[in-house]
């Protein structure tokens, strides 16, 4: 048994929120350790799309954007019903100050944040997973497990994860930045209910052989939801909504592999790109056919989750781990992030000694109340009386794919003919 020196704050889960909560701590001088089960950053992954408001707390936290030069600026998001382009909205047209989203790799975005870890002196501890904790007076008992990949196997070669050195730490704090599958909120006892219908999207890249303009297009299509994103590499990513579902490769559709996934005769065989150009053809008739080969793709269902609280005492949730939601308007990756801001600034005042733990009195109900609405749990649209006939009847599906929350959200929505609450752009 072993136990390094016990960090003020422990932080699980090394994705863009955990690291992310880490800087925000770290820039607040608060000793802290960041724990990962795997073994490296993201070496392919979903592209994400930074809402404005994220860029400004990137900014904030000392990230210099130009770092983000490999990124792709998308000015504007297009809504059709398949043939005919039905509405627009512009993020150039927000007063705010970067009017526009961010497209790039989340391997891109998590090697920054760790970079920016280093200047502070913090590196990610990966390989280590939280094993187990509890609440201890004023810390909490946090066992830590170091993993080690072992071979086995013969003659073929395989790998398992196997233990190799234990830890024992008294953390005051304990943040779940550990995603959907979360041992923090599991072992909080704290449900995790779906509130909503889940979406199973099969998801492709590949070079577009024609000139995509800087705009994500939603395509709402027969009860369907299907996103396309410009790519910063020159590629295109389609996700397609699929509601016949096809034979499901594993239990957990959920989780993303953190390995490249490449298709091939063995990988999905059933993503191909004759089922992509069936999909084009049927839902975006305008865009034309892939003509080469697709160089990525994945079967993803995408849940609508909710946690029934975000902690107490000294653990508490950000991100996946405390909420889910479609893949459209990339809403969980980004409050998440303004959830581990907050989450670190209210942790590094009771650490200075500005304010008690009283402090985190609101924090859950506030999340869950601002969720409830971002997940239309809470009906409060409004479409104005001079609004299209197909952005009322749409106005849900629409809302939930616009990229932005608070002000933003309410600004994009607004330039549609649809009002939202204060309530929903709190």
């Amino acid at each position: 048994m072993f136990r390094k020196h016990d960090p003020a704050v422990l932080v699980t889960g090394a994705g863009p929120v955990g690291l992310f909560t880490a800087l925000q701590l770290a820039r607040r001088s608060v000793d802290l350790r960041i724990v990962e089960r795997e073994r490296s950053p993201t070496s392919h992954s979903y592209a994400l799309a930074l809402h404005p408001a994220s860029l400004a707390l990137l900014e904030d936290a000392g990230v210099d954007l130009p770092r983000l030069r490999d990124a792709l600026r998308v000015e504007s998001i297009v809504f059709s019903d398949g043939p005919h382009v039905r509405a627009h909205a512009k993020f150039t047209d927000l007063p705010v100050r970067h009017p526009y989203l961010l497209v790039l790799r989340q391997s891109l975005l998590e090697r920054i944040l760790v970079e920016e870890l280093r200047s502070y002196g913090v590196s990610v501890d990966w390989s280590h997973r939280l094993h187990s904790f509890q609440p201890l007076g004023d810390t909490v008992k946090a066992d830590v497990e170091k993993l080690d990949r072992i071979a086995t196997g013969y003659p073929i070669a395989t790998s398992e994860e196997e233990v190799v050195r234990e830890y024992h730490w008294h953390p005051r704090f304990l943040v779940g930045t550990d995603g959907h599958r979360s041992v923090v909120r599991r072992r909080l006892g704290i449900g995790f209910p779906a509130v909503g219908a889940a979406q199973l999207f099969g998801v492709f890249e590949f070079e577009s052989t024609h000139p995509v303009p800087p705009e994500v297009r939603v395509v709402l299509h027969n009860g369907t939801t299907n996103v396309l994103w410009p790519l910063p590499d020159g590629r295109v990513r389609w996700s397609f909504e699929l509601t016949d579902e096809p034979e499901i490769f594993g239990e957990d559709l959920r989780h993303k592999s953190r390995l490249a996934v490449q298709v091939g005769p063995d990988a999905f065989p059933h993503l191909t790109v004759d089922l992509l150009n069936l999909l084009l053809e049927e839902r975006a008739p305008w865009f034309g056919v892939c003509e080469g080969d697709i160089t990525w793709s994945v079967l993803a269902r995408f849940e609508r989750r909710l946690a029934e609280s975000f902690g107490r005492g000294r653990i508490w949730l950000a991100g996946d781990s405390g909420h889910l939601t479609g893949p459209a308007g990339i809403h969980s990756m980004n409050v998440g992030l303004r959830e581990g801001a907050e989450l670190a600034n209210r942790i590094a005042d009771v650490e200075a000694g500005a304010c008690g733990l009283d402090t985190f009195a609101n924090y859950s109900n506030e999340r869950r109340d601002e969720w409830r609405h971002l997940l239309g749990l809470e009906p409060d649209l409004l479409p104005a009386p001079t609004a299209d006939e197909w952005i009322r009847e749409n106005a849900a599906g629409i809302v939930s794919c616009l990229p932005g929350t608070g002000d933003e959200l309410r600004y994009l929505a607004g330039q549609l003919g649809l009002a939202l609450s204060e309530a929903t752009a709190a």
